[in-house]
């Protein structure tokens, strides 16, 4: 199986602030090679609950988290852009070497 990824993202993974209030903040944000496609497919979230995606990414980036904010495109903006979307379930896959999938 092989994936060309021609396009790119850029990813914020968020960080707890220590402010002893639950705060939380972005880390620099990284762009990486991926592959996307506005689909609808059903999955099981972490919490074991079956969800629909509006988009599924493919990557080789061990950046992208569950919870991460994703840009489809390039951004140098220190916080994530109004047209973000959040990482709803992050899977490796063991037959393509270093490839993720990754649900909206």
């Amino acid at each position: 199986m092989s994936f060309n990824l021609n396009e790119q993202v850029t990813i914020w993974n968020s960080v707890k602030t220590g402010d002893g209030l639950g705060g939380f903040g972005y880390l620099d944000p990284v762009t990486v090679a991926a592959r996307s496609a506005d689909t609808q497919e059903q999955f099981t979230d972490e919490m074991g609950n079956k969800q629909i995606s509006q988009r599924v990414t493919y990557t080789q980036s061990t950046e992208i988290q569950t919870g991460s904010l994703v840009h489809f495109g390039v951004s140098t903006s220190a916080t994530p852009t109004a047209d973000r979307l959040e990482v709803r379930k992050v899977k490796r896959i063991p037959a393509v070497t270093n490839m993720v999938k990754v649900w909206f």
